[in-house]
């Protein structure tokens, strides 16, 4: 038998046999936890969701963290309906359900969230304190980002780091949503903690066109 520590980092590494095969002998394993993360979001977060989905089955029951990572969207009306208070509660590394369904790309469940009261200003409660519209900007989802700033999204919101939205598309050279962003109002003279507004970002990954834009 082995430990739920031994069995999360089967679940980090994606080793999809040995995870079956612990499983099979100890089913409880699919609600293994490390520092009180389950291992299905450490599945997720390791890019290994077929992993997190197995143990999800296995587990039947997943709570509104996990639904929201994994875009299981029937789990996440169940949930809602018997606790609609916990939409904008903290996972215990600090995320809220709409910060992982909007840095996983589940469009569908960040709408629903939003729809079930989910407040996207809500900054993670951890030393990166981003809100959802910088996970979805990190992780390059363009079509969410639209549909948080939509929703009521802060445009001119930092990051603990300082990290602005505009700085985030300024690193990808996303011109298309930098737009977006300025027509709702975000402001290209911010500065993040080294000092460093998006225009200059941009230039240093190689974006002068977007630079010049966002000077």
């Amino acid at each position: 038998m082995i430990s739920e520590i031994e069995f999360v980092a089967l679940a980090k590494a994606g080793d999809e046999l040995a995870v079956r095969d612990a499983l099979t002998k100890d089913p409880s394993l699919a609600s293994a936890k490390e520092n009180e993360v389950s291992a299905i979001l450490w599945s997720v977060y390791h890019g290994h969701p077929e992993i997190a989905r197995i143990l999800a089955d296995t587990k039947k029951k997943v709570d509104i963290f996990e639904a929201s990572a994994l875009g299981d969207r029937h789990q996440l009306a169940d949930i809602l309906k018997s606790d609609r208070a916990s939409v904008n509660s903290f996972s215990a590394d600090g995320f809220t359900p709409l910060g992982l369904a909007a840095f996983f790309g589940h469009r569908e469940i960040v709408q629903d969230l939003l729809s079930a009261g989910a407040d996207p200003n809500i900054a993670s409660k951890n030393p990166m304190g981003v809100i959802p519209l910088h996970s979805a900007l990190a992780n390059q989802r363009k079509e969410i980002a639209r549909i948080l700033v939509e929703g009521g999204s802060d445009v001119n919101t930092p990051s603990k780091e300082g990290w602005y939205p505009l700085h985030y598309v300024a690193h990808y050279g996303d011109r298309e949503t930098a737009d977006f962003l300025l027509m709702k109002g975000a402001s290209p003279s911010q500065v993040n903690n080294i000092g460093e507004t998006p225009a200059m970002e941009a230039r240093k990954m190689g974006f002068t066109d977007l630079a010049d834009i966002l000077e």
